[in-house]
């Protein structure tokens, strides 16, 4: 009974899309923690550069973003084009944009006038178990900002475990519901900046280092391709075992 009431939580605030929801701390407190059932909580907020910046994290759980609602200052998650925004969200806390060449450039000019408000994307472009890293996509080094790696946590009760290999995003945003409680954690690492003689690759690799190393677990070869491409393997083969 709980996972199909939070849903309609989820359902209710995306279709009311108030910024006198999104924007009050009261208001999120009673939405996120007592009906969703998810406590946040951040570490390292020191470690914040003052001036527009870009927020990246590795991505374990469809309710990752929710960290960002508990942050005081407002950023711009960037989303796979496919994913609708409405093109409404634009006065909250969380604003959402289009990853796309058009919104990169659009954003390296923002990054330009020193802008407050900052960018956060996941640069593994999908979501994970937890316990790797996935390749880090390259966007976020082409904006000219200071990027802040941040490592993201997620905890579920009765060992749930809500990454999409296996399950669609519908799937992991209903056993998100169904479990009791859900405790996200993130820990925001010192920012970083692309060396003068400092290859894109280089720094890229840099960056997914310090989250795997916050972490404590390894980084893998495996890209958002191969994800899916090991999806299919297991369509095409049912009681395969990975």
């Amino acid at each position: 009974m709980l996972a199909p009431l939070r849903i309609a939580v989820w359902l209710f605030c995306a279709a009311l899309d108030s910024p006198g929801l999104t924007n009050s701390d009261a208001a999120l407190d009673v939405i996120i923690t007592k009906l969703l059932g998810v406590t946040t909580e951040w570490k390292g907020l020191e470690n914040v550069p003052p001036g527009m910046h870009v927020m990246v994290s590795n991505h374990t759980c469809v309710g990752d973003f929710l960290l960002l609602y508990r942050q005081p200052r407002r950023y711009t998650h960037l989303i796979h084009a496919a994913v609708p925004t409405g093109g409404r969200v634009t006065q909250h806390r969380v604003s959402f944009m289009h990853s796309t060449p058009s919104t990169f450039k659009s954003l390296r000019r923002q990054a330009a006038l020193d802008s407050s408000n900052s960018i956060h994307m996941f640069p593994e472009s999908c979501m994970s178990s937890g316990k790797a890293v996935l390749q880090f996509s390259r966007g976020f080094a082409l904006l000219q900002a200071p990027v802040l790696p941040v490592a993201f946590r997620a905890t579920h009760a009765l060992g749930i475990s809500t990454h999409t290999l296996t399950s669609s995003f519908a799937a992991n945003l209903w056993w998100l519901c169904f479990a009791p409680w859900t405790r996200l954690q993130a820990t925001v690492l010192p920012a970083m900046r692309q060396g003068a003689d400092e290859e894109t690759e280089a720094f890229v690799e840099r960056v997914r280092g310090a989250i795997a190393d916050e972490l404590r677990v390894p980084k893998v070869q495996l890209g958002v391709k191969e994800k899916y491409g090991l999806k299919e393997a297991l369509r095409a083969v049912p009681h395969a075992r990975l």
